[in-house]
């Protein structure tokens, strides 16, 4: 017998109440220990209260982005366990209905919100995650992105370094490539100015190397304006950025929306950097409908239990336990691709096709014998 059309949509309404009722309680969590954390993070900065909620409301898309295979889990047990108690899902089985008809529309409809998730809910929680990492900067750390990365190369920014009193400011450094190994700038121009953003003169050099304290410039041509050139063989501009400093200041995943990552990664592959942590956020963004798909199924091995069969709070609890030994294997293998020891598409494709494989040969085992 095959599923009515009206069942269908009746276990997807259900699901999606669910879902939203299993959201707010993950979402309440979340917000508790952001708010609780950013007070830790922010004591010696003495924020105002106001400024921590702003903070934490703009973080939260993201983090619970992060939480979307656990709350899909969470509404997949509480779904089946509610429909299995009223004896609702017990009268289709009896009706000749399959375990595998009526999972279908859960299924789906999990991988529609995945769909969804990637392809809308993202880019909006990437813009909320960047002006997040602007504020963070601004009240923790002090201190705005050094570096972005375009298609026309790569842009630097610096204080005037307290040698040059006579030139307070800041100095925006564009190169068209870098070498990663010891940060060396290629093809470079920096663009210095004074107070009030009064611009003061430029230098063009054919490379500049990061030395301790000082760029190390070949080729150097100073222009100062309405001014000649000024030609120097070698000429040390003083900063006080360290390479760590510049590699760190890239712009996080999580403040890339999907649909712009792959551009952003050609982008630092052109400038001569490494994107790997960048490539491996993407495919993890792009398997998120199998990952929640792959949740039903393993919830359904465990939710799918008569109440004269008991212990299904013990089998509840399990289910979790197995969701958060998923999310430990995820980072586990995603850990073992950044270090180079696989590819990065079989670190992102592996946990929910393990997932939804073990799920599916579990109900196999328990349903069809």
């Amino acid at each position: 017998m095959r599923l009515p059309l009206k069942i269908s949509f009746y276990i997807s309404r259900v699901f999606l109440q669910t879902f939203l009722v299993a959201f707010l309680m993950v979402s309440g969590v979340l917000v508790l220990a952001d708010t609780v954390d950013m007070i830790r993070r922010s004591y010696s900065n003495e924020l105002p209260f106001g400024v921590i909620i702003r903070m934490v409301l703009l973080k939260f898309p993201i983090e619970i982005q992060k939480m979307f295979g656990f709350v899909i889990l969470i509404t997949s047990v509480l779904t089946l366990v509610k429909l299995t108690r009223t004896q609702e899902l017990i009268v289709a089985r009896a009706s000749g209905i399959s375990v595998w008809q009526f999972l279908r529309p859960a299924g789906i409809t999990a991988f529609a919100l995945g769909v969804f998730v990637i392809s809308v809910y993202n880019p909006l929680a990437c813009v909320m995650m960047s002006k997040y990492d602007k504020m963070l900067t601004k009240y923790v750390h002090g201190r705005s992105n050094l570096m972005e990365v375009s298609p026309t190369g790569l842009w630097l920014r610096q204080r005037n370094y307290p040698i040059m009193q006579d030139k307070p400011g800041e100095t925006i450094i564009h190169a068209l490539r870098a070498a990663k190994e010891n940060m060396e700038l290629y093809e470079v121009v920096f663009f210095v100015f004074g107070q009030e953003d009064k611009f003061s003169y430029r230098i063009d050099a054919q490379t500049a190397l990061l030395d301790n304290g000082y760029w190390r410039l070949q080729d150097a041509i100073i222009t100062y304006p309405d001014k000649p050139g000024e030609k120097h063989e070698e000429y040390m501009m003083p900063t006080d950025l360290t390479r760590a400093e510049i590699q760190d200041s890239f712009a996080s995943p999580e403040s890339i929306s999907f649909w712009a990552l792959p551009g952003f990664i050609n982008s630092m592959k052109s400038a001569g950097f490494s994107a790997i942590k960048h490539r491996m956020y993407w495919y993890a963004l792009l398997v998120i409908p199998l990952l929640l798909t792959s949740m039903v199924y393993i919830a359904a091995g465990f939710s799918l239990r008569t109440p004269r069969q008991g212990r299904i709070p013990l089998l509840i609890t399990i289910s979790v336990c197995i969701g958060f030994s998923i999310y430990f294997f995820s980072d586990l293998i995603q850990a073992l691709a950044l270090a180079g020891n696989i590819p990065l598409a079989v670190a992102a494709f592996t946990p929910p096709l393990v997932c939804l494989l073990l799920g599916v040969a579990f109900l196999m085992h328990t349903e069809d014998g």
